[in-house]
């Protein structure tokens, strides 16, 4: 079996972590949505929330920014909850509110000018292939893992 996973630390003899990609989450707003927030890094709790459903990586950096200004989850105005980066970003782009998302998924909407980003401080995050050490690679998996080293 091979899984992608970010920033999952490995503490297992038969399991192996490799690294493929580096990613930042941005906090984006479409630009009619920033033009009415503070020029300065923005009030969390004072910002319309588009969110990933629990459990996501996404959300727990949004949930662990909140815990750091004081905030639970509770406290942030949150008006959709998505399924996936593809939908937050459209609904981001409409106008609909804020989000933290991956750079790499908003990356062209930003470049597009189709979305801003906001003052925000975000860690970067190491996406990782996970495989086990004693079993061979599938030749799909072998494609997979050339694909993500650029090969």
């Amino acid at each position: 079996a091979l899984s992608l996973h970010d920033a999952l630390p490995i503490c297992s003899d038969v399991l192996v972590r490799t690294r493929v990609d580096l990613d930042r989450l941005v906090l984006v707003a479409s630009h009619s949505f920033a033009a009415k927030l503070p020029a300065d890094v923005p009030d969390l709790s004072a910002m319309r929330w588009i969110v990933r459903e629990n459990g996501s990586g996404t959300r727990e950096a949004l949930e662990d920014a909140a815990s750091r200004e004081g905030l639970s989850m509770d406290q942030l105005q949150i008006s959709l909850v998505l399924p996936n980066n593809a939908a937050i970003r459209q609904a981001v782009e409409a106008g609909a509110g804020a989000a933290l998302i991956s750079a790499l998924v908003v990356g062209t909407s930003i470049a597009d000018g189709r979305l801003q980003t906001l003052p925000f401080e975000a860690p970067e995050r190491e996406f990782a292939l996970i495989s086990h050490r004693d079993r061979l690679p599938t030749l799909a998996q072998k494609a997979l893992k050339a694909h993500l080293h650029g090969r």
